[in-house]
């Protein structure tokens, strides 16, 4: 498969991690303009090879970072079933929740 299918494949696997996090806050009653969601390096502009830190933050409740591996993010384009993503999102999840800094 060549390198422009995979970064599409990431790009598309990080806004499907990002928005379930965005679900998952938005279920247990917080405020869709409260969440800030950001990947970094940004996966517009980073080259295949580098594995992106998804840092996350609920308005007055702390703040969370996670990486994800560039395998995790192509896997996720399609559907969210990977153990190790769906853990880390329910991680991501529960911290800002919680107010874990």
């Amino acid at each position: 498969m060549n390198a422009t299918i995979k970064h599409s494949e990431a790009t598309q696997g990080a806004g499907k991690i990002a928005d379930a996090i965005r679900e998952g806050l938005l279920r247990r009653g917080c405020r869709d303009e409260d969440i800030f969601l950001d990947w970094c390096p940004d996966l517009h502009l980073v080259s295949s090879a580098e594995a992106p830190e998804l840092r996350a933050a609920l308005a007055d409740s702390g703040h969370v970072r996670q990486m994800f591996s560039r395998e995790e993010l192509e896997v996720s384009c399609e559907q969210l079933e990977r153990e190790s993503v769906l853990a880390k999102i329910n991680l991501v999840v529960e911290s800002l929740q919680a107010g874990l800094p």
